[in-house]
């Protein structure tokens, strides 16, 4: 195995060490009802989960923008990840962008739950997927 393999290795397994820390921030901040941290962990895991499965074709970015945009064209519209990760990352960066920067607004906890546990699937998916890649 060559050393740019091992890097992107190491990679990967970093990226979907910080989605499964970010679910776990997750779960303790839904618990203590601080749901405007908990979107936003959320969304971080999805966001993670995604780059690691980008890494898998040796593809990096570093605008969330482009992380999302590449996931959607290199990933999902190929069949090699189901389309309800796609829906499951904009559903997440979409609740962060509002929990983060609109004022006055406070986050559902039920949609927010029910985003905890589509996001856990994506992040448990992308694993196996890459699992089977490296």
């Amino acid at each position: 195995m060559s050393n740019e393999d091992n890097h992107f290795q190491a990679l990967i397994r970093y990226r979907l060490e910080q989605a499964d820390q970010a679910i776990s921030d997750a779960d303790l901040l839904l618990n203590a009802r601080r749901y405007r941290a908990a979107g936003n962990r959320l969304y971080y895991a999805c966001f993670y989960s995604a780059t690691a499965a980008l890494l898998t074709q040796r593809l990096q970015y570093l605008k969330h923008s482009a992380v999302i945009g590449f996931f959607d064209k290199k990933l999902i519209k190929t069949g090699l990840l189901p389309k309800e990760y796609s829906r499951t990352l904009h559903l997440a960066f979409d609740e962060r962008q509002e929990d983060d920067y609109k004022p006055f607004t406070e986050p559902d906890p039920e949609t927010l739950e029910d985003l905890h546990t589509r996001v856990k699937q994506m992040v448990t998916g992308i694993r196996d997927y890459v699992d089977v890649k490296m």
